[in-house]
Formats: structure tokens, sequence, C-alpha cells
């Protein structure tokens, strides 16, 4: 009998003990699904603010496409050229000459800035023809055609009124006439003529005058012959661009590559013809007391081998000496003015 008891008593203290057990268990269980859902909701929002960023982030980087980069950065650099070179020589840069320099800078940028993005926003249907452009914002629908139009409006207007206030009337009118030029004249002609290039290296060739406008009134003599330069040099520089992606240019129509010059032997020779002009133009700087002898022959030396690639691409006419004419004049025109700029 007191077996039996004991017995029992024992069974119900095991089975008390393991209800308890499983009870804890399912307990613990219990907050640790709740654990897990709270750190998977924590990883579900961090992952969709990382998303968030990632999608602030590209839409920055379309609408920092839209500017044209690298046009903008060579606007600006020849814009500095023309004001460093307007000063005289000798002359201490006071804080006023950094102040109007800056101005003059921010100004031109935001002009370009325009420029670049209202030219993408007129061009969207031709970039979509064309592979080299096809994958731009706006014929991706990554920026809305609303968007492009604001940033190029409003940038554009910006710098132009910044230049006339903060720099002078002179400068002001060169950017407005290089938008002018660039957007009501060389984009619409690209479909209608050959002309387009003459009007958009006028474009072009403006920046170091509005550089040069900032730091001295309205350009005359001895500033040309900085826009006669980089009017010359953009010809056999969008010569050898346009033989590279000629089939690009035939495919949108573009009225500024010689379509029927199967052989490239036009394109080439035009390149050739040019390369010479630009070369004999960077003498003129020397001869108006711009730059010294050591510019002189730097200049001389440049020039031949800028027409050297040129007449190389004139006998080879292939994609490899066309692609060398065009990274020759890359790096030509920009050393050139930092020479001139130095000696």
């Amino acid at each position: 009998m007191r077996d039996s008891v004991l017995f029992l008593f024992s069974t119900r203290i095991r089975k008390n003990f393991f209800l308890g057990f499983l009870t804890r268990l399912a307990n613990a269980s219990l907050q640790t699904e709740k654990a897990r859902g709270t750190i998977s909701k924590k990883f579900l929002l961090l992952g969709r603010s990382d998303e968030n960023k990632n999608k602030t982030l590209s839409l920055l980087s379309d609408y920092i496409a839209l500017t044209k980069p690298g046009i903008l950065t060579a606007s600006l650099y020849t814009t500095l050229v023309g004001y460093l070179l307007a000063s005289p020589v000798g002359a201490q840069i006071t804080s006023n000459d950094f102040w109007i320099l800056l101005h003059t800078l921010l100004g031109t940028a935001l002009v370009a800035m325009g420029a670049g993005s209202l030219n993408m926003l007129i061009e969207t249907e031709i970039d979509s023809r064309m592979d080299r452009t096809k994958n731009r914002p706006l014929p991706q629908n990554r920026v809305s055609p609303v968007g492009a139009f604001f940033l190029g409006a409003l940038t554009s207007s910006l710098g132009i009124v910044h230049l006339c206030s903060a720099v002078n009337l002179a400068a002001g009118f060169l950017a407005s006439l290089t938008l002018v030029l660039y957007l009501v004249f060389y984009t619409p002609l690209k479909e209608k003529s050959y002309f387009s290039l003459i009007v958009g290296a006028a474009s072009g060739a403006l920046p170091p005058l509005i550089g040069w406008a900032a730091k001295s009134g309205f350009p005359l003599g001895a500033g040309w012959s900085l826009f006669l330069i980089l009017f010359l040099w953009q010809f056999p520089h969008f010569l050898s661009l346009s033989w590279i992606y000629r089939k690009d240019y035939k495919q949108a129509n573009l009225k500024v590559v010689l379509q029927e010059d199967e052989s490239g032997h036009q394109t080439a020779r035009w390149a050739l013809l040019t390369s010479l002009a630009v070369s004999t133009a960077s003498i003129l700087p020397y001869a108006l007391d711009l730059g010294g002898i050591f510019y002189l022959l730097s200049a001389l030396t440049l020039g031949i081998i800028f027409t050297g690639t040129s007449f190389f691409f004139l006998k080879k006419r292939t994609l490899s000496s066309a692609k060398i004419l065009f990274f020759t004049s890359i790096a030509y025109l920009p050393l050139l003015f930092l020479l001139l700029v130095l000696f």
C-alpha cells in the first residue's frame, strides 16, 4: 500500500515536471519567434531604406548625366583660361579677382548645365535611334521630360542672371549667345544641314570669351585668338568622332557626318585641313603677346603631332586611326591652353 502511494506521488511529480517543462519550452519558442519577427521587420525596413537610397542616388546620377558633365568641364576649363589670359602679365590677383572668377565659373556652369539638359530634351527621339545614346536617361524614361525641362530652364536662366548681376553684362550676353546658338540653331540644324557643324563650333568656342569678358569687358583682339583656336579644333575632333560612330549618325539621319563618304576620304581630308588650320591658329597668341617663346615652340610641337595623327587617319581611314586622332584631340587642346597660361 505504501509503495503504491509513493509510486502514484512520484508519477504525479514527474507528470507535473514534464508539463512545466513543455510549457516553458513553448513560451521560449514563442519569445524566439517574436524576436525573429522583430529582427525580420528591422531587416526588411533596412532593406527598404537601402533600396530607397539606391533609387535616389540613381535618379541623382541621371539628372547629373542630363547636364553633360564632359562638356560642362570643358566649358569651365576654357572659361578659366580666358579669364587668366585677360589678366595683365605680372598683375597681382586680388581677392576681388578671385570672387569675380568664382561668380564667372558658377554662372557659366549653370548655363552649360541648362544647355545640356535642354539639348537632351529636344533630342530625346534622336537619341533613342542611336546605340551610343539610347541608354541616356530620357530615352529610357528614367527622367521625365518635365523634370529635364525645369532643370534646363531653371539653371540656364539663373546662370545668365547671375553673370549679368554678379559679373558684367558682356559675360552675360556671351553666355546667352552660346545658349541660343546651341539650342535654337545647332540642335535643330543637325537633322537638316551640314552647316550645323559650323554653328555648333561657334557656340562651343565662346566660353573663353566669357572668361575674358568677365575680367576685362567685351573681348577685343587677343581674346578672339582663343575663340579661333577652339572653333577650328572642334572640326577634327568631331570629324574623327563622327567616323567612329558613322553608322549611328546615319541611322539617326543626322547631317553632321558626310553620309555619302563611304570610304572616309572626304572626312579624313577635312580633318587634316582643319588640323593644319588649328595648328596655324595656335601661333596667334604668341604674335599677340599672350604667350612666350616656350609656348610657341610647344604649340608647334603639338601641332605637328596633331596634324600627324590627322594624316595617319587620312592614309588608313580605319576605326583605330580615327580613335587615335580623337584621343589626340582630347589631349591637344587642354595641354595647349595650359602651356599658354603658364608660358
